[in-house]
C-alpha cells in the first residue's frame, strides 16, 4: 500500500509544522501564520523580446490568515531582464485555499503591491503561490538532509508563478527539492517496484541545468542500493515545470562517473507544484545486455517506505 502523508486538520497541522520554521499569532481573534523563505531562484522570461534570465536570492514571507482566508505576501529580490531591481514589496489581502493535494494556494490577478520609495509600481497581471509543509520520516535514508542521524526532516515546498505588467513571466522556487514516490523497473519477464528512494533535484542557475539524485536506488531486488546522480540536465520551462529529454548520459555513482551504467532516453518533467515524473532506460555493461525500463512517479505527499 502506498504510504501517503496525512493532511492534518488545518490548525493542528499548521501549529505543529511551523513551530520550528515560522511563527503564528492570534491578532484580534485572527489566527495568522508567518513563514519566511530565502535564497530562492527565479526564471524570468520577457515575452516581448524573448529574453530569459536566471536569478538567485529571491525571498518571500507568507502570512496566512485562517480566520478570513486572506494572505499577505512579502517579495524581495525580484529582478527583470531589462535591469529593473525592485525593492521589497507586499501583496496584501489575497484570497487563498487548501487544494485537494494539501497545498495552500494563493491566487490573484491585476493587483498592485505596496512599495516604498519606488515610482513605477508594477501590476501583477496574474499571481499564484503554492505552499506545502511536510515533516518526513527519513530514518530509512541516512544523511539525506542534515548529514547526521536525525529521523525527521522538515521539507516544505513552495512554487510561485506570476506575470508582471502582462510582459514578464516569472517562475520561482527553492533550488533544492525533495520528493518521494514509486520507482517501477521492468525487464524481460520481470517487474520490480521500489518506494524507498529519495529524489533530490538541484538547480544550477549558472549552467542553466539541473541534477537529479536517486538516493538509495535499485532496479532489481538483488541490486545493492546506490546513490545515482543524473547531472547537467538541460531543460525547458513550461508553466511551473522543467521539462527534459536527453538521449544519453553517464550517471555518477557516489562522486564518480560510471560509464558501465549508461542511461538512455531520459525524459520527463519536474513540476515545482506537484513533483517528478520521468522515465529512462539503463543497460548495465555487467549484466549481459539486460535492459531496464524505469519509470518514476514522485511527489510532495508521499513518504519513503
Amino acid at each position: 500500500m502506498t504510504k501517503v502523508l496525512r493532511l492534518f486538520p488545518i490548525f493542528l497541522g499548521i501549529i505543529s509544522l511551523l513551530s520550528s520554521c515560522g511563527s503564528e499569532s492570534n491578532d484580534n481573534n485572527h489566527f495568522i501564520t508567518s513563514q519566511p523563505f530565502n535564497d530562492l531562484f527565479s526564471v524570468v522570461d520577457d515575452r516581448v523580446d524573448g529574453v530569459r534570465a536566471f536569478y538567485n536570492n529571491m525571498g518571500y514571507i507568507i502570512e496566512l490568515d485562517y480566520t478570513d482566508l486572506t494572505a499577505d505576501v512579502t517579495i524581495s529580490g525580484l529582478k527583470l531582464t531589462d535591469g529593473t531591481a525592485y525593492p521589497t514589496m507586499i501583496l496584501r489581502d489575497l484570497p487563498w485555499k487548501i487544494n485537494s493535494e494539501g497545498w495552500s494556494v494563493i491566487t490573484a490577478s491585476n493587483v498592485k503591491p505596496e512599495i516604498t520609495g519606488f515610482g513605477d509600481i508594477p501590476t501583477f497581471t496574474s499571481f499564484e503561490l503554492s505552499l506545502i509543509n511536510r515533516t518526513i520520516d527519513v530514518s530509512s535514508i541516512p544523511d539525506l538532509v542534515t548529514g547526521g542521524s536525525e529521523s525527521k526532516a522538515f521539507l516544505p515546498g513552495i512554487c510561485a508563478k506570476f506575470t508582471l505588467n502582462s510582459r514578464y513571466s516569472i517562475l520561482s522556487s527553492m533550488p533544492i527539492q525533495y520528493v518521494f514516490g514509486k520507482l517501477t523497473s521492468a525487464t524481460t519477464g520481470t517487474s520490480y517496484e521500489n518506494k524507498s528512494v529519495a529524489y533530490v533535484v538541484t538547480l544550477n542557475s549558472d549552467t542553466r541545468t539541473f541534477s537529479i539524485l536517486l538516493k538509495g536506488a535499485r532496479f532489481i531486488g538483488a541490486m545493492p542500493a546506490m546513490d545515482i546522480v543524473f547531472d547537467n540536465i538541460p531543460f525547458n520551462v513550461v508553466g511551473t515545470s522543467f521539462t527534459f529529454d536527453v538521449d544519453k548520459l553517464i550517471p555518477k555513482i557516489g562522486n564518480d562517473p560510471f560509464p558501465s551504467f549508461p542511461i538512455t532516453n531520459l525524459k520527463g518533467s519536474y513540476d515545482f507544484a506537484s513533483g517528478l515524473k520521468m522515465q529512462f532506460e539503463c543497460t548495465p555493461a555487467t549484466m549481459g545486455g539486460l535492459k531496464f525500463n524505469v519509470n518514476i512517479d514522485a511527489d510532495y505527499r508521499q513518504a519513503p517506505e
